[in-house]
């Protein structure tokens, strides 16, 4: 890693968790990055999809546009006044690690009080689908001080992983 990120938290799970949370995130930092390597559960050929709120928002306060392929078939799509930003996550039958999830979220200005904030979320599985999302929080302009990311599997949730947020420190 560049010696430009610095790690500020990193959560690490071998059982089902609903859901990571990274909290009192400081605002000393000019970007924030979050890597993560993950499993969800899926069945058949379904995908898992990616929820991120900042602050506690889960009014209708997030718009997306989402783009996804496999190599054979592309989708989209785009959604406005959603109470979270969606992202793609391809999930896994098993814990088996081949089909874990790598994804980076960056979290541009995040600490900015007088602008919205976007994400741009990067997600890829080694053996299915790779996936990128443009995110907007629309609320009323405040610093972001703390992520939570699900997903719509509330039964199982994340079934494994590691999530790191790093702070992006100014050049």
């Amino acid at each position: 890693m560049a010696t430009t990120y610095e790690p500020i938290a990193t959560t690490t799970f071998t059982s089902s968790q609903a859901s990571v949370d990274f909290n009192s995130i400081p605002g000393t930092y000019t970007d924030l990055v979050i890597v993560a390597s993950a499993l969800a559960h899926y069945t058949s050929s379904t995908y898992v999809e990616l929820r991120m709120r900042f602050n506690s928002d889960s009014a209708t306060n997030y718009s997306f546009t989402e783009i996804r392929g496999n190599g054979t078939t592309a989708g989209s799509s785009r959604a406005s006044t959603q109470t979270y930003i969606k992202g793609f996550f391809m999930g896994a039958e098993s814990t088996d690690n081949n089909s874990r999830n790598n994804l980076i979220i960056n979290l541009p200005n995040y600490s900015n009080t007088t602008t919205y904030k976007t994400a741009l979320i990067r997600n890829n599985s080694g053996s299915w689908v790779t996936g990128a999302t443009v995110g907007l929080w629309r609320k009323t302009p405040e610093a972001i001080t703390s992520v939570s990311i699900s997903n719509d599997n509330s039964a199982t949730g994340f079934l494994a992983g590691t999530f790191t947020l790093y702070g992006i420190k100014a050049a």
